[in-house]
């Protein structure tokens, strides 16, 4: 009897639970109605329909509401309150919500990622047949998360999945095929997969299918048939595609030149068109010459031309380069010397500094900079080391210069001790230990080497002989001649700041690193402005000259070793 009385009271819950038939159905139509503004994307309508369903209780309603939220469509994108109706509608028993809180586990959206809860959600909506779930457990198989890999169950899921319509899922089962996991490795039965998923609308299976046609994979090479599957992936918003589809029409017209001008030509444009820029340059020269029965058109050559120097064509360059600038000098068509100037046009980039001079526009003056004029890089590098029309910046300037210094003599003469001349004129020292320390974390030796002193003689910052070695030892890495010449010091003074490991170490670090003649030089320098007295010198320079002749002598001596010998005791002036 109370078995009885429990069950009654457990029905009329129910009853007052669950909608009525009449506002079940009203329910639905609301639903449909969103579904359909939805397909009109007439968003904030759909939105409407589905919130009104969703806080009625409507678990398709919660579901598709939580979607907006997740995917950012007409609202601002939320996990968080996508998940939560997403919770909703799954505790509900709604397969598609609970597939949808399965995903958010599996990819961490909105909830810290648990692989564990993902499996749980997914196999709920799996048991009442929900595709894109079987697909999810596929995932979680294939990868092993959550579970131990198991390539024969994701196999099973994948193509329960896939009998259902999901086009993802029997790409994977191509993919399985084409990688032999779980399966026998067979191009043949991929290819089948993956016609069944780019039918079924898989943008990944068509561009697969469209690469096996494209390299005869599992089937014939098919250049027609690999254009076809990889323009579809294209259509579906794809753009990884396009790049894929504009190289295969570039070697269709590539195999059909000579054969068929108009398919050549066909498949050409269709190359260019989709931006490929050997493609833009092959039609820019079929304008120009009148190739194969096309009319000579300079317009479009040029057009051409333009589309594959904009694309980093440097054979486009040289051709469109003489154009542009004729269109400036002809027309005043300052864009078109800016473009010529980019593509390295030499008298284009001279005439935006010719124009920076005269008009003193600071924008000129910078683009003539950024596309290579030498002198422009140089009195860009003036304003940013005194500050005018810029702020003041020691290490953009820095940087300026040594563009400058590869064809300006002025440029490289301002580059010698460049960081020192900096430092000796600067009186905020933690000013400026701040800037050597950012030039030194860009790897400039030379500052590396002035921060590296700035440690070792506590200025500008507190003295630390453990970071005085760190810097040194960057500049002296690099080959810096004056790192090197400190570093190998310290051997053969015997100072305890930091030591090489061997006199071989100190040779290479005076020799080889630090640039033997420039070494020397800095002997020289040294002694000439008297900078140390005379027998200290020839005591350092002997110990010098001791290391490199004994370096010499391993594995005996020479006539070219004795030579080298004799040039750097006249050089260091030893007797």
């Amino acid at each position: 009897m109370c078995t009885k009385l429990k069950m009654i009271e457990m029905a009329l819950f129910a009853m007052l639970w669950m909608p009525s038939c009449g506002q079940s159905q009203a329910l639905n139509e609301l639903m449909e109605q969103g579904e359909q503004y939805f397909k009109q994307q007439d968003y904030s309508k759909a939105i409407d329909c589905f919130r009104r369903a969703a806080e009625q209780g409507d678990a398709w309603g919660q579901d598709d509401y939580g979607c907006m939220f997740l995917y950012g469509t007409g609202v601002e994108r939320d996990y968080k309150t996508a998940l939560e109706w997403f919770k909703k509608s799954a505790d509900q028993g709604f397969a598609e919500g609970q597939y949808d809180l399965g995903r958010m586990y599996h990819y961490g959206l909105g909830v810290e990622q648990d692989y564990a809860k993902a499996l749980e959600w997914y196999n709920k909506a799996a048991q009442q047949g929900n595709a894109h779930a079987e697909k999810g457990l596929g995932d979680l198989y294939y990868e092993g998360k959550g579970v131990p890999q198991d390539f024969e169950l994701a196999f099973q899921w994948y193509k329960k999945s896939s009998e259902k319509g999901t086009g993802e899922a029997s790409n994977m089962v191509g993919m399985m095929y084409w990688m032999g996991n779980g399966v026998q490795q067979s191009n043949e039965d991929a290819v089948e997969w993956f016609e069944k998923g780019a039918e079924q609308g898989c943008a990944a299976a068509q561009n697969n299918l469209g690469y096996c046609h494209e390299n005869g994979y599992g089937v014939e090479v098919n250049g027609d048939n690999a254009i076809y599957w990889y323009d579809k992936a294209l259509q579906q918003g794809d753009s990884t595609m396009k790049t894929n589809l504009a190289k295969i029409c570039y070697r269709m017209g590539s195999f059909y030149y000579g054969q068929n001008s108009d398919s050549a030509f066909y498949f050409y444009k269709k190359s260019a068109d989709l931006g490929n820029d050997k493609a833009q340059f092959k039609l820019g020269r079929w304008y120009e010459k009148g190739i194969d029965g096309i009319e000579k058109d300079m317009d479009k050559a040029n057009h051409y031309y333009e589309l594959a120097a904009d694309n980093g064509n440097l054979e486009a360059h040289s051709k469109i380069n003489p154009y542009l600038y004729e269109r400036y000098m002809n027309y005043g068509d300052l864009v078109s010397l800016e473009k010529a100037a980019k593509f390295g046009y030499l008298e284009a980039q001279n005439e935006l500094f010719e124009l920076y001079k005269k008009k003193g526009d600071f924008t000129l003056l910078e683009k003539a900079a950024e596309f290579g004029n030498r002198e422009a890089q140089f009195e860009l590098g003036n304003h940013y080391y005194n500050g005018e029309n810029v702020e003041k910046d020691y290490i953009v300037a820095y940087e300026w210069y040594k563009k400058a210094s590869r064809g300006y003599e002025k440029a490289a003469g301002v580059l010698d001790d460049y960081f020192e001349t900096i430092v000796s004129k600067m009186t905020d020292h933690t000013e400026m230990v701040g800037m050597l320390t950012q030039a030194a974390e860009k790897g400039y030796a030379e500052a590396q080497f002035e921060l590296g002193n700035c440690y070792y003689n506590g200025i500008g910052v507190k003295q630390d002989y453990g970071m005085a070695k760190h810097w040194h030892h960057a500049a002296a890495e690099q080959h810096f001649c004056k790192a090197c010449f400190f570093y190998a010091n310290c051997f053969t003074e015997r100072i305890g700041y930091f030591k090489p490991k061997s006199e071989m170490e100190a040779l290479l670090m005076y020799d080889d690193g630090g640039d033997r003649s420039q070494i020397i030089s800095y002997y020289s320098e040294v002694i000439a402005g008297g900078c140390i007295d005379k027998n200290v010198y020839k005591t350092s320079a002997n110990k010098f000259y001791g290391i490199i002749e004994a370096y010499y002598s391993v594995g005996g001596m020479n006539k070219e070793k004795e030579a080298i010998l004799k040039t750097i005791k006249n050089l260091l002036q030893l007797d």
